[in-house]
């Protein structure tokens, strides 16, 4: 499910009221997930899928989170990467994710009410993009990716002499596409997530769905120079596309002049890197992701 973004009233100015979203409205974007609100660290997602010849564990060790990782690789070899991640810091980042409802409620269209609408949604990783709000992913990947670096230091070392970005991007798409599948929560009780975590989120629960990897798979090919990046969302689904990488019989799409070749970070189908799914056929919108600096 991707959490391309929902079309908003809040953003459309009648008089001097500014009409917010209701529960209705969002219902009527994103239909029955959101009728049951659950908080974004359940314990199981919804579609829990974990793939075959993989295994992922949890587990809370003094001020850390140690993940046991195993995951089959290009070539189908098996590779084990066992990391940490400062709890602390990844708890905070979960907490501070999505943004509170009541900032979609009515209010008058005063430019401090606005300001504020607007500061509450870009404090969770979102934005006001004209009359929807969507997944700030640039901000993520650059708030997420030092925390991320144990973890890619880790990979390049598996990786060897395979240097090119092709190569990383193959590695860390199968690192991707083997991590459980779940769809996390649109909403709780009080906040809206839009079935998205940040990359933290993801490796902290052990599950995700498109977009969820899609940017968690941004965020470690950010550590390369030379990487570009774009998200690419087309009905009901989101994938990556990889500039300069190309080889005959990829899947290919143009951004801005130049070449990227797609790949479907979600799995469980372990497409490999330059192969779309039949789900990837009729492109919404494309945005640059990497380099995550304007």
């Amino acid at each position: 499910m991707t959490s391309a973004g929902w079309s908003i009233a809040a953003c459309l100015v009648v008089g001097a009221v500014l009409t917010g979203v209701s529960s209705q409205a969002f219902l009527a974007v994103c239909g029955d997930a959101l009728r049951t609100p659950r908080g974004l660290l359940e314990a199981k997602p919804d579609r829990y899928i974990l793939p075959k010849s993989a295994s992922y564990s949890v587990s809370s060790e003094g001020g850390n989170y140690a993940v046991d990782y195993k995951f089959r690789a290009v070539g189908n070899d098996e590779v084990t990467l066992k990391f940490s991640l400062p709890k602390s810091t990844v708890d905070e980042r979960i907490g501070k994710f999505g943004f509170d409802k009541a900032v979609m409620g009515p209010m008058s269209a005063t430019p401090e009410n606005i300001r504020k609408r607007q500061a509450a949604v870009e404090a969770g990783y979102f934005r006001i993009d004209g009359d929807q709000i969507k997944p700030a992913f640039r901000r993520m990947i650059r708030d997420e990716r030092d925390i991320l670096t144990p973890i890619v230091t880790l990979g390049n070392r598996e990786m060897g002499s395979k240097t090119t970005i092709r190569d990383r991007a193959a590695f860390w798409l199968a690192f991707c596409q083997s991590i459980p599948y779940g769809i996390p929560p649109y909403q709780d009780e009080a906040r809206m997530y839009g079935g998205l975590m940040p990359p933290t989120g993801t490796l902290r629960m052990g599950w995700g769905d498109c977009d969820c990897k899609g940017t968690l798979f941004a965020t470690l090919m950010s550590h390369y120079d030379g990487a570009k990046v774009i998200a690419v969302n087309v009905p009901g689904h989101f994938l990556i596309g990889v500039k300069g990488v190309g080889q005959p019989g990829d899947d290919t799409v143009e951004f801005e002049g130049e070449e990227y070749v797609l790949c479907e970070p979600v799995g469980v189908a372990r497409f490999p890197f330059g192969k779309k799914s039949q789900l990837s056929q009729n492109i919404l919108s494309m945005r640059r992701i990497v380099p995550y600096t304007d």
